[in-house]
């Protein structure tokens, strides 16, 4: 199976356990409830650019004007924006912040 291009963003993604959401799944509510206490992290995805063979969670972005939509995975999540940026700087990563 060959690896699935993707692009590399940093934005504030909310925590999430599986596909069943805060309604259907008590350990999915109890993260909801917690991204609405501390707000959501600002995490590093990788969203694809085409679609994968399972199901999964998808996210938008502004890319080069346009808004972009992908699956995406969760790779990193930081614990302040100073993280983040240090980060984002360092990898030459931008960070969307809408």
């Amino acid at each position: 199976m060959s690896e699935r291009e993707f692009l590399r963003v940093i934005k504030r993604m909310p925590r999430i356990h599986c596909a069943r959401g805060p309604k259907g799944c008590r350990k999915c509510s109890e993260l909801e409830a917690l991204d609405n206490k501390e707000g959501m992290q600002l995490s590093l995805i990788h969203v694809y650019l085409s679609p994968g063979v399972y199901t999964s969670p998808i996210t938008d972005f502004i890319f080069n004007g346009e808004r972009v939509y992908g699956e995406y995975d969760v790779i990193k999540r930081f614990k302040d924006v100073i993280e983040a940026k240090e980060y984002a700087e360092n990898n030459n990563i931008k960070i969307t912040f809408f």
